[in-house]
């Protein structure tokens, strides 16, 4: 029983960026509603409405073309996790060696974001353990929600192997 996947490197550059976007966007709309309120007052609320559905529009369009676990990040490894081994890149790491195994696992991609109308890119998932007194510490990527059932039980796998020994 296999869980293969990606390592995932947050880019806090990536997202300061999209943040200023949104700020850009509200800017736009308050400007938008300064003008009718002073200017148009009446017949050309229609076109008002019209500007911001545009923004809100071209908004989104923007967001799903960034959609993914590359939005904020990138991917520069591959990760396997099993119950006799871990695999990140071409380090192997024993499960039988290592220690303080702690594996967090609740995000996939599609499942519910931060934000109403976002969805989630499956990147806040963080395994953490020590190999031969070193720490390790790893964010991946989960796509599918069936996959957090399938993670929880390697994880309860290698427990159990631990109890045992």
């Amino acid at each position: 029983m296999t869980f293969s996947s990606f390592i995932y490197k947050p880019n806090p550059k990536k997202i300061k960026e999209d943040k200023m976007s949104l700020l850009y966007l509200a800017g736009i709309i308050l400007l938008l509603v300064l003008v009718f309120i002073f200017f148009l007052r009446g017949l050309l609320v229609l076109g008002l409405f019209g500007a911001i559905a545009g923004g809100l529009i071209k908004l989104k369009i923007e967001e799903i073309k960034k959609k993914g676990a590359n939005r904020f990040g990138s991917l520069p490894s591959t990760f396997t996790l099993g119950s006799e081994a871990i695999l990140v890149g071409s380090n192997e790491f024993k499960t039988e060696v290592m220690t303080d195994l702690r594996i967090e696992a609740d995000d996939f991609a599609g499942g519910p974001g931060g934000d109403i109308l976002s969805s989630s890119a499956g990147t806040e998932n963080f395994i953490d353990f020590s190999y031969q007194g070193e720490g390790h510490s790893y964010q991946f990527v989960v796509k599918k929600q069936s996959d957090l059932k399938l993670i929880s039980q390697i994880y309860d796998e290698i427990k159990k192997k631990e109890r045992v020994a």
